[in-house]
């Protein structure tokens, strides 16, 4: 059970000091937040909490951000974003069945809030090879924002009036694009007078989000209660161990030369013993430094917030510190897990987790194993049973898109050349088409490619070397490509959410005229050259 429904006296405090007039407002949404989260949530009973413990702790993160660098908001500001601390999270309690009845059959339908479609769509998440549970968790953000539109439950102390704005605030603290400038998503509006920086109160939310690095996220109760369902689930035992260890942050404004940056002091504290003959602090320093690592290129990276961010809290930068320490006399794991542990000769962590998923599928495949709880069939069942069909002329690269979709799961064909790629685009049947444009030194043959895809009904993306305004225009206008990109900025991360938007069109989700014109000057400022 969480823990009382009251609002601690600190975080009331903080909530008048941050410039909140609506506070029984606030309560009210609290009091939402307690009784759904009391609820449990029988698909992610093992994830770290995200109750009120979260969000007491981010409203006192945006105190520190008001105290330490100055934050002002106006009072609806300060409403609006306090609210969302306690909102932002209601898509983890999402129910399963629900979540494959109402939300799977058309993703894009129930999932899309931007008007354009350009600062967050369903194509940025990963929900194949996931079971109901964890895409839940891909995709809470977007949920919390269905909660609040269709009023999955009723929740006191919000109007109608508030609701737009809570929707943006709560679904951007995911995988919105905040500086994206093509739609008005984030961007300054006006209410009753006063300014709504709503591209600013999402940015906030996100930053006090990622800082939350405090312990009293992961119990040593529940994670004692429940050390034989965190065995079955490695991944989330790996965010229970990176929380269960760490001390609360300190955060300050620090002055580097002239340049000011939140700087955020990370702890992380372990028993002073040895696990498998190793000292704790080698064996799960891994895990914490693979965590800091994906937090500063994420969430904590200051490039990828608009200017807002860093005009309201009057810094250049955003720099994580980390102090690891063997202490004394530290809370230690639960013994379950320590004889799991010592029972391997894995020399870290993150080597006894891999070995813990390998356990978990292979024992899945036999029938053995605990039964920890009744999990819906993996959504691996329904990546598409087609291949991707990658036509590019450089071998090397074709093995590097190879090697890009394979470790996701996706089956690929290969062709080099423009004979081997219409033969092979008949026999496999692809449901998508990687194209490079220029086969054997020249673009048309290429585009005949696209053409014949295009004639088959399978969507096409273009991955060229040679990018330009006006294969922008060819690719999106004539041929309804799902994307073109440039081969020097081409990434994992842009790439598999671009396969996976293409395995949806296969099943009848197309492109409108709008949405193409939108896709097509989203581009525009990308290619200089005009090669095609």
């Amino acid at each position: 059970m969480p823990s009382s429904g009251n609002m601690p006296a600190k975080v009331k405090k903080t909530l008048t000091q941050l410039g909140v007039k609506r506070i029984s407002d606030v309560e009210k949404i609290r009091e939402h937040l307690v009784e759904i989260a009391s609820l449990g949530t029988p698909l992610l009973p093992e994830f770290t909490l995200h109750n009120q413990t979260h969000s007491d702790n981010l409203i006192c993160l945006l105190g520190r951000l008001r105290k330490e660098f100055g934050l002002k908001l106006n009072e609806s500001e300060a409403f609006l974003l306090t609210a969302s601390a306690y909102l932002h999270d209601l898509g983890m309690f999402f129910d399963g069945k629900a979540f494959e009845e109402e939300i799977l059959p058309d993703l894009a339908a129930a999932l899309s809030f931007c008007p354009q479609g350009l600062c967050d769509t369903v194509g940025n998440y990963q929900f194949f090879g996931l079971d109901t549970g964890a895409q839940i968790r891909e995709a809470h953000s977007l949920l919390s924002a269905y909660w609040l539109y269709h009023e999955v439950t009723p929740i006191n102390g919000i109007t109608d009036n508030d609701r737009p704005y809570l929707m943006a605030i709560c679904r951007g603290h995911g995988k919105a694009n905040l500086k994206e400038h093509g739609c008005w998503c984030y961007r300054t509006t006006s209410r009753d007078g006063e300014e709504i920086r709503t591209g600013l109160l999402t940015s906030l939310l996100r930053l006090v989000d990622a800082l939350d690095f405090y312990s009293n996220r992961a119990p040593t109760s529940i994670l004692q209660m429940n050390a034989a369902t965190f065995l079955e689930n490695p991944v989330s035992l790996g965010h229970w161990i990176k929380h269960y260890f760490v001390q609360d942050p300190f955060i300050v404004k620090a002055n580097e030369g002239g340049n000011f940056v939140l700087q955020c002091t990370v702890y992380f504290a372990v028993p002073a013993k040895k696990l498998n003959g190793i000292h704790y602090l080698d064996f799960f320093r891994p895990l914490f430094d693979k965590h800091i690592k994906n937090a500063q290129e994420w969430d904590l990276d200051v490039n990828k917030y608009p200017p807002d961010l860093t005009t309201a809290l009057g810094i250049n930068n955003i720099k994580l510190v980390v102090d690891h320490r063997a202490v004394p006399g530290n809370r230690d794991l639960p013994d379950r897990i320590v004889r799991e542990i010592e029972q391997t000769s894995c020399r870290d962590v993150l080597e006894f987790l891999e070995h813990r998923a390998s356990t978990v599928k292979r024992d899945s495949r036999t029938g053995e194993g605990d039964q920890v709880r009744g999990k819906p069939e993996s959504a691996a069942s329904e990546l598409p049973s087609e291949p991707v069909l990658i036509i590019e002329d450089a071998p090397w690269y074709r093995e590097h898109l190879v090697s890009i979709l394979a470790e996701v799961g996706y089956q690929c064909e290969q062709a080099g050349t423009f004979e081997e790629a219409l033969r092979k685009l008949n026999e496999c049947n692809p449901f998508v088409v990687l194209l490079d444009v220029k086969l054997d030194g020249e673009f048309k043959h290429g585009w005949e490619l696209a053409r014949a895809a295009v004639d088959k009904g399978v969507p096409i993306i273009v991955v060229t070397g040679y990018p330009s305004i006006e294969g922008v225009n060819k690719a999106i206008r004539e041929f309804d490509a799902v994307y073109f990109f440039d081969k020097s900025r081409l990434s994992p991360e842009d790439l598999i959410p671009k396969v996976y938007e293409a395995a949806l069109r296969t099943r009848g989700e197309k492109l409108g005229r709008d949405q193409r014109q939108a896709l097509f000057e989203r581009l525009l400022g990308f290619f200089p050259n005009s090669q095609v």
